[in-house]
């Protein structure tokens, strides 16, 4: 559990600490320069190098997790079913984009853990 709470102060203490703050809606470009450090509605979501490594670390425990879950046996089981499909097969049983992975995780040689790190790059 103590690895799930420092996630979360990570992020928390990340949010509490930031120095950047949200501009007035009414701001105009030419009153920018009263509001130093503050993000228009036109700024992209800018992300800091701490944001990254928080947001990889994230990536990192969901995809390389081992025998967590009470479903654990249930996606070992469906990665497994997997390598005795073809292609075609496996992408008519249930979501075909989560069969897909586990059919590619398959067919390289890998184990359940490469589909998770999939499944948890794509949810980060």
């Amino acid at each position: 559990m103590i690895p799930y709470w420092s996630l979360w102060a990570f992020f928390f203490l990340g949010v509490m600490l930031s120095q950047r703050h949200s501009a007035p809606e009414w701001q105009t470009p030419q009153d920018r320069h009263q509001y130093p450090g503050a993000l228009s509605a036109t700024d992209g979501p800018g992300l800091s190098i701490i944001a990254v490594i928080g947001l990889i670390g994230m990536t990192l425990m969901i995809g390389l997790r081992y025998d967590v879950g009470g479903d654990w046996e249930t996606y070992e089981f469906m990665f497994k079913r997997a390598g005795f499909r073809t292609l075609d097969q496996t992408l008519l049983r249930g979501d075909p984009g989560y069969e897909f992975l586990n059919w590619l995780g398959q067919q390289v040689g890998a184990d359940v853990w490469l589909v998770n790190l999939v499944c948890g790059a794509i949810t980060v």
